[in-house]
């Protein structure tokens, strides 16, 4: 599962998560913060996520995660441990108070609310952070991810394995990559497109837009609420929210006061325009048997969990107009502006660097295709 809750059929676009700006390898205090010795660099890939329901065939702006940004439930976890002080943490996480709480501990040492902040800044778009934070479930998982990191950068230094050139080559890229990521995260803060720039740059690409990428099939535009856990005391829950909506309580109200979906939870569990076939079947089902703004679905299962669907609007086949295009081209917008933003700078940081055209050469010589197949 990808993006809090809905998932994509297989052969789905690669999740934003990493692709966003400001994302990067994890920044980590060391259990005994300063005085600690830094743990050795230990690469291993950890894939917690949760499947997305919904399939490629969305209209633009629609990809994984966008508009509402981003889920946070796909998550890559590199262990790559960095040598952080806590004042230096500290001073890229605002949010932070001064005093640190132990959110997890052990043979390893402890797991800090800074630590877990200053996992997210680097990990978790903006958009989506508060939501993920703002739930303790995820935050226990963060946790217990950022101590299982611990635990494993410490067996690989009893091993020795932080011993020798390389080790300490890779030590040093790792806190170079992670001090990277948060001068990045900074630098996106500061470099963001105003309001009139990015509705200049999504009139104009709408503009240059022809009527096959504007043409679109019936859609329609939907909210849910998601509840991942499968249980009766789940089901029993979801069922009163539901008899709460068909009372009258607001539905958006509830989806972001209860919804699962990291993705629109915050958006008051908004999906967007959805075409046919774009869903799982269960959800797709639902989906049919709504015919008015405002009609609700009784409490829908699939693999994912309980939902409860309501229609916002549907819409006949025919061309887009600039209202219904707006979101996902202010958020096309964004990310062109600031990649462009990014290359500029990079290319002043590297205005003095000079390659060294023999020693590179002298390296690649080192190496040959054929031993890769070995």
């Amino acid at each position: 599962m990808a993006a809090g809750g809905h998932q994509r059929k297989s052969g789905g676009l690669p999740p934003l998560f990493f692709c966003a700006p400001g994302m990067g390898s994890a920044v980590l205090r060391c259990a005994d913060a300063a005085t600690r010795r830094v743990a050795c660099r230990v690469t291993v890939s950890f894939i917690f996520h949760t499947n997305m329901l919904l399939t490629p065939r969305l209209p633009l702006g629609r990809a994984v995660g966008a508009g509402p940004l981003a889920p946070l439930t796909f998550l890559t976890f590199l262990a790559c441990p960095a040598f952080f002080f806590a004042a230096l943490v500290a001073s890229f996480i605002p949010l932070m108070a001064s005093a640190q709480s132990v959110l997890a501990q052990g043979p390893a040492g402890q797991v800090t609310d800074a630590d877990v902040a200053a996992d997210a800044v680097t990990r978790i778009p903006d958009a989506a952070r508060a939501t993920v934070l703002s739930r303790p479930g995820q935050v226990g998982q963060l946790a217990a991810n950022v101590y299982l990191q611990r635990a494993m950068a410490l067996q690989a230094e009893r091993q020795g394995l932080a011993q020798g050139p390389e080790a300490a080559a890779a030590l040093a890229l790792a806190r170079e990559k992670a001090l990277a990521d948060l001068y990045l995260a900074d630098f996106d803060k500061s470099h963001q497109p105003d309001d009139a720039a990015l509705l200049a740059y999504a009139q104009s690409t709408y503009r240059a837009m022809d009527d096959k990428q504007l043409t679109a099939p019936e859609r329609i535009r939907v909210r849910h609420l998601l509840v991942k856990e499968k249980s009766p005391e789940k089901r029993a829950l979801i069922e009163q929210w539901l008899a709460e909506a068909k009372a009258g309580k607001d539905f958006a109200q509830l989806a972001k006061d209860h919804s699962e979906d990291n993705a629109s939870a915050a958006q008051g569990g908004d999906l967007g325009f959805l075409t046919d076939g774009s869903t799982v079947p269960p959800f797709e089902q639902a989906l049919k048997a709504l015919k008015e703004p405002g009609d609700l679905s009784e409490v829908v299962e699939t693999s994912f969990g309980y939902h409860i669907i309501r229609l916002e609007e549907r819409r006949p086949a025919g061309l887009r107009g600039f209202d219904e295009m707006r979101d996902p081209l202010r958020l096309q917008a964004r990310n062109a502006l600031l990649r462009e933003a990014r290359a500029k700078d990079a290319q002043r940081l590297q205005e003095e660097m000079q390659i060294d055209e023999t020693a590179v050469s002298s390296f690649s010589s080192r190496f040959k295709p054929e031993d890769a197949a070995r």
